[in-house]
């Protein structure tokens, strides 16, 4: 058998662990709690750093958005001033080349009434003088000499009555023949 000292030594033993246990559950406890504060402080700091970000987040967004329209708004006035330069340039190649038709219209109209000049003082040169009118040499048509001797260059003389080129001035003595002799 025990002895009776040991009992109590035991005893003690026993409520020496339970106290143990209970200040050791105690302290747990408390370690307990601490941990659940400092969950709850991880959890708030989390939540606070979450909506930081959304925050900066939704600020990132707002200002690429504005970068966003202002490119837009700048590309579109981009585009309408070359449109502007695009229009002027056409305009103004249209005003030239009507400019260089009308120039070639003129060119072509100064050459032409240039040639008929040049033809027409031809024309003149090679009539024989005394020709009021330009007629054929060899009849019809209204034919006058100025005298007897453009008559004889023309080998027309000597001219009768009712012929082109017969006047009642080149017939001396009226017999209805000019240019006799």
């Amino acid at each position: 058998m025990a002895k009776p000292g040991a009992r109590k030594s035991r005893s003690i033993r026993v409520a020496g662990m339970v106290l143990a246990l209970m200040l050791s559950g105690t302290l747990l406890s408390g370690c307990l709690e601490s941990s659940e504060d400092v969950s709850k402080a991880e959890a708030k700091a989390s939540q606070k750093a979450e909506r930081a970000q959304q925050k900066a987040e939704e600020k990132a967004r707002k200002e690429q958005e504005k970068a966003e329209k202002k490119a837009e708004k700048e590309r579109k006035k981009a585009e309408e001033q070359q449109r502007k330069e695009a229009e002027v340039a056409e305009a103004a190649a249209e005003a030239e080349r009507v400019r260089q038709e009308q120039e070639a219209e003129s060119a072509r109209v100064a050459e032409e009434q240039r040639q008929a000049d040049e033809r027409a003082k031809a024309e003149q040169a090679a009539q024989p003088r005394g020709f009021a009118d330009t007629g054929s040499s060899s009849g019809g048509g209204d034919v006058s000499y100025a005298n007897c001797t453009e008559v004889k260059r023309a080998g027309k003389a000597p001219l009768h009555q009712g012929q082109p080129g017969y006047s009642y001035k080149l017939d001396r003595d009226r017999d209805g023949i000019a240019c006799e002799k």
